[in-house]
């Protein structure tokens, strides 16, 4: 139990005698997702390893997920949608590059090994800046659960993001873009499922579906934009 009040202080910023079972240990008490996927690749290091994250809230939940004496149960979370993603899905992340764990080798770190997938993990090796490319990877990963929940309860390293000849990022049914500079990573999903539909041969028609798969596009580049710029605003 000391192991993990001590690595859950690193990451809450708080005194390890002060946490208990209703402590906070979410993303409203660690700020940035990345942060709180290296809190679970540090316990996973310590030999605690939980396989589905997403919905544990505070210390006792995650007790409770491991099994241990004092632990509780999740609360239920009616709201989160269990359909297959809408045609209109859009998630949009962005991370700070400076968040990423620093790594003798990406391949045997446990924080990279629990978010990436082998061939992943090879693309951004290749990549002048390895740590850039990994933040954009990971901002695509959390647009992607954003955009549909089912995805939110696999590990990151089983949400595998491909590329193509030009290295344009891919996954089946998403429309995805990833930009990213020294500082941080922005990444858009947008689904598009709706082109799988079958199509109605009169020209107006198609025209229609395709201009419907581009305004949730339209507005997911806006939104990213607004929060670069928030965030350079922030940083001055």
């Amino acid at each position: 139990m000391d192991e993990l009040k001590n690595i859950i202080a690193v990451f809450i910023k708080k005194e390890t005698g002060s946490i208990d079972n209703g402590t906070l240990i979410n993303r409203s008490a660690i700020p940035g997702s990345i942060m709180v996927h290296r809190m679970y690749a540090s316990f996973s290091k310590a030999g605690y390893h939980v396989a589905d994250y997403s919905r544990i809230n505070t210390y006792g939940e995650l007790l409770g997920a491991l099994g241990l004496e004092g632990g509780a149960a999740i609360t239920p979370q009616p709201n989160v949608a269990e359909a297959e993603p809408s045609s209109t899905g859009i998630g949009i992340d962005m991370e700070s590059v400076d968040n990423l764990p620093m790594a003798d080798d990406f391949r045997e770190h446990e924080f990279y090994v629990n978010n990436f997938s082998a061939d992943e993990i090879a693309y951004c090796l290749l990549k002048p800046n390895p740590y850039e490319s990994f933040a954009g990877l990971f901002s695509v990963k959390e647009a992607l659960g954003k955009a549909d929940n089912s995805l939110r309860s696999l590990p990151f390293n089983q949400i595998i993001v491909r590329h193509d000849s030009n290295g344009k990022p891919l996954f089946d049914n998403y429309a995805l873009s990833i930009s990213h500079t020294q500082q941080f990573s922005i990444a858009v999903a947008v689904a598009q499922l709706q082109l799988q539909a079958p199509v109605i041969s009169a020209n107006n028609q198609t025209t229609v579906a395709k201009q419907n798969n581009i305004k949730p596009l339209l507005i997911a580049v806006i939104i990213a934009l607004l929060l670069v710029i928030i965030y350079l605003l922030y940083k001055r």
